[in-house]
């Protein structure tokens, strides 16, 4: 049945009807021998276009990367393989082998030396087409073996070959190839050497085709028995196209599928933040953890979208996109205005600006009042205030910077200092940061503190000195608001007190402890606070200007 089946597809052959004498056979048989040799002049041609092509793919320059597809020569020894295999000629099937592996292996040396030279643009679209092959190169690369085996063959279309040489790419991927080699991107050199052998298969297997159905090889002459010889010689190479078909189909599928699903992402949550007045989606992002899709929408809008809104827009992913969506909204608050103000304001979002700006003016007359009644406790001073309001009380929560703890009858005594100058119901909670100022001779605020001795003050200056050298050249902006140290057993235990832009980490903590090992103390053991704020300017970050901003205050 096979067979018969066969044989009729068989009947459809060209060379029924196209007849190509001795005299031209000799002709394709010479002219693709001649374009297999490892001739100075290939090897030339590939250096040329492959230097074309990296810079081309460099600068993203799709005219660049046609000009090096006309130079690169690379197609000629792919032809002499797949005649060499199909006539059994070994001898030729060597010489094109050498010369295509050679070509290939200057190819991406001279690539890769391109792509460490130190000044380039990254990796630009141009590259990134050529490192995720799919179903669609394979099919491209048949038709283009196709075309170039039959311009090689019909001397009258031979015009076509530079168009073919256009449509397959051979050097671009192998630059491609080298250049994220040179950039250390493994899975991406992978893709496009993928790209550039899949090529090869197809080319090779597509002119062999060619020459078979127009009997440029001896194989026997009936036509079943033809196609099984050629079947025999080249079911390796059939095997590796199918295999990697099959591959690159379920790639193109789920480069499908992600591209559906991240549509559908950004028209659904597009939809959802519209009903929102003056927000927008500014970026969408997603990966998956387990089974559960995470996905984080950045939004520029002009109020926070809060836990609320963002079940509700969760809710409707869950029913529209996937079952198993965790959204995340980062609000990015962006007001826009005209020449008569902000615009996109609703009447919800003034009223909690009036509530926000009343909150913050009854803040800052407790703050003050705080800072009064604190006088008459010396050395105490206010690091913080924040309020809770709740069935009508002012809940305040107050830092307090001082040497000895506050009591319960001194926060009594504050309470109601505060209530009968601001006429408000008012609960007040201090927490008692512990505080040792101390000037060049015994601690303030402390008529019991022992004066230092002198070694004891040299010491205490000279780890002062070198911790707010070793935290400035760290972070400039930093400021040493106070430190305190004390042996434990056989180390040097230092507790010390920042205020910082950002938080210091262990790595940054380590610097100044092995600073202080060889400065101070051997066996010192350094533990950092970071309170995060910093004085600036439109410039940059301030340091040491804590005193500067006192003294204007005071005046």
């Amino acid at each position: 049945m096979t067979d018969h089946i066969l044989a009729k597809l068989l009947k459809f052959r060209p060379h029924r009807t196209v007849k190509i004498d001795k005299e031209n056979k000799a002709r394709i048989y010479r002219t693709i021998c001649e374009l297999s040799q490892p001739t100075f002049s290939f090897y030339l041609l590939v250096v040329l276009s492959t230097i074309i092509a990296s810079f081309g793919l460099l600068a993203g320059s799709t005219a660049v990367v046609i000009g090096a597809m006309l130079v690169a020569p690379l197609m000629g020894p792919i032809f002499g393989i797949g005649l060499g295999v199909s006539n059994g000629d070994t001898r030729l099937t060597k010489t094109a082998i050498f010369s295509e592996l050679i070509g290939i292996i200057m190819a991406i040396s001279i690539a890769v030396l391109i792509g460490l030279i130190p000044i380039r643009l990254g990796l630009t679209p141009e590259i990134l087409s050529r490192t995720q092959p799919n179903i669609y190169d394979i099919i491209i690369a048949l038709f283009s073996g196709f075309a170039g085996a039959y311009a090689l063959v019909d001397e009258k279309i031979g015009s076509a070959l530079p168009g073919v040489a256009i449509a397959t790419a051979l050097v671009p991927p192998l630059a491609a190839c080298g250049i994220c080699l040179a950039l250390q991107e493994w899975s991406m050199a992978g893709g496009a050497f993928l790209l550039f052998f899949v090529n090869l298969i197809a080319i090779e297997l597509a002119a062999a085709v060619i020459y078979w159905l127009y009997r440029l090889v001896e194989l026997p002459n009936k036509d079943i028995a033809s196609f099984r010889a050629f079947f025999r010689r080249f079911w390796l190479s059939i095997s590796i196209l199918i295999f990697v078909a099959i591959f690159m189909t379920k790639s193109l599928q789920q480069i499908a599928a992600n591209r559906a699903l991240s549509e559908s992402l950004k028209k659904t949550i597009t939809e959802q933040v519209a009903a929102y007045t003056g927000a927008s989606v500014s970026d969408i992002r997603y990966q998956y953890s387990g089974k559960k899709l995470q996905v984080m929408a950045e939004v520029l809008t002009p109020q926070e979208i809060d836990s609320k809104k963002v079940a509700h827009i969760e809710k409707n992913l869950q029913a529209q996109v996937d079952k198993d969506i965790h959204l995340i909204i980062r609000s990015m608050i962006s007001r826009d205005s005209d020449n008569s103000g902000y615009v996109f304001i609703t009447e919800d979002e003034k009223a909690r600006r009036f509530e926000q700006n009343k909150q913050n003016l009854f803040l800052s007359n407790t703050s003050n009042l705080l800072k009064q009644g604190l006088s008459n406790y010396p050395g105490s001073s206010l690091a913080d205030i924040q309020n809770v309001v709740e069935n009508g009380i002012n809940n305040l929560n107050a830092v307090i910077r001082t040497p000895s703890a506050i009591t319960p009858e001194q926060v009594a005594y504050l309470e109601y200092y505060l209530v009968n100058n601001l006429k408000l119901p008012i609960h007040l909670t201090i927490r008692s940061v512990i505080t040792r100022d101390v000037d060049a001779t015994r601690y303030l605020y402390d008529e019991e503190a022992p004066k230092l001795s002198e070694d004891e003050l040299i010491f205490h200056n000279e780890l002062e000195k070198t911790l707010k050298e070793e935290l400035k050249n760290i972070e400039p902006a930093v400021n040493l608001l106070e430190f305190n140290y004390s042996t434990e057993e056989d180390f040097l235990l230092i507790v010390t007190k920042i205020r910082t832009p950002y938080v210091f980490g262990p790595e940054s903590v380590s610097k100044v402890e092995k600073e202080l090992q060889t400065r101070i103390d051997p066996q010192a053991k350094l533990i950092i606070r970071s309170v995060i704020g910093a004085d600036a300017t439109s410039d940059w970050y301030l340091g040491e200007y804590d005193d500067a901003l006192m003294d204007m205050g005071s005046n």
